[in-house]
C-alpha cells in the first residue's frame, strides 16, 4: 500500500500544485499539438496536469482547441513537469519544459502505439521517455512491484534482482541514440527517476512485508550496506519531487525510519506511528520535500491521527515557508478532522506499573527518581526529546534565549524541565554535557515504551507540556521555545495565578 488513503487526482494535483512555486518567478509558455486521426465525434480529449503545475488552483483541464481532429494548446510554466494527454479512455505521460513546443501524431483509436513526436528537443525527449515507460511498464508498475516483495522472502535475492533491473535501465538511458539532444533539466528528471526507483523499492520491501505480516509484531532490519547506500542520496531534492519514484521513496524512507526508531516492533496504534512518522520526517526533510510529505500524509492518514495532533501539525505547517498555502488545501479537504475531538476515553482503576503523578518516572542527573508532584508550587515548562531528534536539538538555542526572558526572582518559581527518552542514560548524559543544555535534566528511559512517554501518551517530540503551580498540566501541546513571546506570556500567566 503506497498510502493508507487514495487522494482523488484533484487533491493530489492540488497539493503537489504549488511545491515548485516562487522557484522561478517568470512563467514561460508551452506550445502543445496534437494531431490525430480516426476520432470520433463522441471521443473527448482533454490536456491536464498530473504533476507539479506552480499554481494553486488545482486539477483542471490546460485549455486547448480541437480543430479538424488537431487539439493545440498553449499555457504558462515556470518549472518542468509531467502532463498527461487523454483521448477517451487512452492516456500518455509526456514531459514538458518551459518554452518547449511539443508536436506530435497519432491514431486516435491507439493512442500509445501509434504516437509520433516531431523531432524538434521535446520531441527527442518525449519519444525516449516514452519508449523508457513502454520497455520498462513492467518495473515501474507499483502493484506488481510491492507483489514481488511479498513473493521474495529473501532480501538479498529481492536487491540482486531489482539492481539487475536498474541496470538495464541506466544502460537503456545511457546508450540512448539522441542523448546528446537531451537538455540538462530532462537528463536530471531521468537520472532521478531511475535511481530513486531503486531506492524506493529497498526502503518499501520490509515495510510491505511487515504490513502484511500479522502474525508478526516486528519489521525486519535492511542490512547495514543498504542503508549507507542509501543516506549517500540526496534525501531532501526539491527538484525530484516532479517524479513519482521519489515521492515513493520519500514515503517508505521516512516510515522505515519510524520503524527504526521503535526498534522495528510495529506500533501498537496508529497515532503513535504517525507520530513518530511526523519526528523522522522534521529530523530528514525540509522546505517544499517536508511540506508535500506532511501535507499529504495528513491527507492521507488523517483518520489515523487524534484531533488534537492533526490541529498542531496543521498550525505547524502553516508556520513554515508556503505553510498557508499547504494549510489552506488541508483545511479545505481534512475540515471534518481539525474540527474533530480527541475521544473520551473511560477512567479506569490504575493498571499495575502505570505511573501516576506521585510515581517517580524519571531520574535525574544523579540517578536520583523525580516525580512531578516533586515540583509542587512550582510552573513547569516540559521539554521532551531524544539525542537522536534533530528538530528537538534545533530548539535548544530559542530555550536559552527564553531563560533569559526571566528575571532571577521569577525563575525561582519557573522549572525548565529537561525529559530525555533516550533508551540508555550514557546517551542522554553525553547530548547533555555535549549540548551544554541548561535548566532540570531528567531520563526517562525506554524510548516510546518509557513511564514517561507512558504517562504522557507521547507520540511525537519535540512535544512541549505546561503544568501550573497546582500540580495540573494546563496544555498538553504548549508553545515551542522558538515562538518565544508567545510562550513566555504563557508561563507569565501561570506565574501570576494565585
Amino acid at each position: 500500500m503506497i498510502f493508507h488513503r487514495q487522494l482523488s487526482k484533484n487533491v493530489f494535483v492540488l497539493l503537489l500544485s504549488i511545491i515548485f512555486s516562487g522557484i522561478n518567478a517568470l512563467a514561460q509558455q508551452v506550445y502543445f499539438q496534437a494531431k490525430l486521426e480516426n476520432l470520433p465525434d463522441s471521443v473527448a480529449v482533454k490536456l491536464w496536469q498530473s504533476a507539479p503545475t506552480f499554481v494553486l488552483e488545482g486539477l483542471k483541464q490546460i485549455e486547448g482547441t480541437l480543430d479538424k481532429q488537431t487539439f493545440t494548446a498553449k499555457f504558462a510554466l515556470e518549472s518542468p513537469q509531467t502532463i498527461d494527454f487523454t483521448v477517451g479512455k487512452q492516456s500518455i505521460n509526456l514531459f514538458v519544459a518551459p518554452n518547449d513546443s511539443l508536436i506530435f501524431n497519432a491514431n486516435a483509436d491507439s493512442l500509445q502505439s501509434s504516437v509520433t513526436f516531431i523531432q524538434n528537443q521535446a520531441g527527442t525527449q518525449n519519444t525516449f521517455w516514452h519508449d523508457f515507460n513502454n520497455t520498462f511498464k513492467a518495473d515501474y508498475a507499483t502493484v506488481s512491484a510491492e507483489n514481488k516483495m511479498l513473493e521474495t522472502n529473501n532480501i538479498d535475492a529481492f536487491e540482486m534482482e531489482s539492481f539487475g533491473k536498474q541496470t538495464q535501465q541506466w544502460k537503456y538511458y545511457k546508450q540512448a541514440a539522441q542523448k546528446e539532444k537531451f537538455s540538462k533539466v530532462f537528463s536530471q528528471f531521468m537520472e532521478q527517476h531511475i535511481q530513486y526507483h531503486y531506492n524506493y523499492l529497498m526502503m518499501a520491501y520490509p515495510i510491505v512485508r511487515g504490513n502484511a505480516n500479522t502474525k508478526t509484531m516486528t519489521v525486519q532490519p535492511l542490512p547495514r550496506i543498504m542503508l549507507e547506500d542509501t543516506e549517500k542520496l540526496q534525501i531532501n531534492n526539491p527538484e525530484a519531487l516532479i517524479s513519482s519514484e521519489y515521492r515513493l521513496f520519500i514515503y517508505y524512507y521516512i516510515t522505515y525510519l519510524a520503524s527504526q526508531a521503535n526498534d522495528f516492533q510495529k506500533f501498537s496504534d496508529m497515532s503513535s506511528s504517525c507520530g513518530m512518522k511526523y519526528t523522522m520526517a522534521l529530523e530528514k526533510l525540509d522546505g517544499n520535500v517536508l511540506q508535500y510529505y506532511v501535507s499529504r500524509f495528513l491527507l492521507d492518514n488523517g483518520d489515523l491521527v487524534l484531533p488534537s495532533m492533526f490541529r498542531r501539525i496543521v498550525s505547524e505547517i502553516e508556520e513554515r515557508e508556503n505553510g498557508a498555502r499547504y494549510a489552506a488545501i488541508i483545511r479545505e479537504f481534512q475540515a471534518e478532522r481539525l474540527a474533530a475531538t480527541d475521544p473520551v476515553e473511560e477512567e479506569k482503576p490504575k493498571e499495575e506499573g502505570k505511573p501516576t503523578i506521585n510515581d517517580a518516572i524519571m531520574v535525574d542527573m544523579n540517578g536520583k527518581e523525580v516525580k512531578l508532584s516533586d515540583f509542587d508550587g512550582k510552573v513547569v515548562y516540559m521539554d521532551f526529546w531524544a539525542s537522536w531528534c534533530g528538530p528537538c536539538r534545533a530548539q535548544f538555542p530559542h530555550a536559552k534565549v527564553l531563560h533569559e526572558k526571566f528575571s532571577k526572582k521569577e525563575l525561582e518559581k519557573i522549572v525548565f524541565l529537561y525529559i530525555n527518552i533516550d533508551k540508555d542514560a550514557e546517551t542522554w548524559k553525553k547530548a547533555v554535557e555535549t549540548l551544554g543544555m541548561e535548566g532540570f535534566q531528567a531520563h526517562s528511559p525506554g524510548g516510546w515504551q518509557s513511564k514517561a512517554a507512558s504517562y504522557f501518551q507521547l507520540n511525537s517530540i519535540p512535544r512541549y507540556m505546561l503544568m501550573n503551580k497546582k500540580g495540573k498540566i494546563v496544555d498538553i501541546n504548549a508553545k515551542r521555545p522558538q515562538q518565544l513571546d508567545e510562550i513566555y506570556e504563557d508561563i507569565m500567566q501561570l506565574l501570576n495565578e494565585k
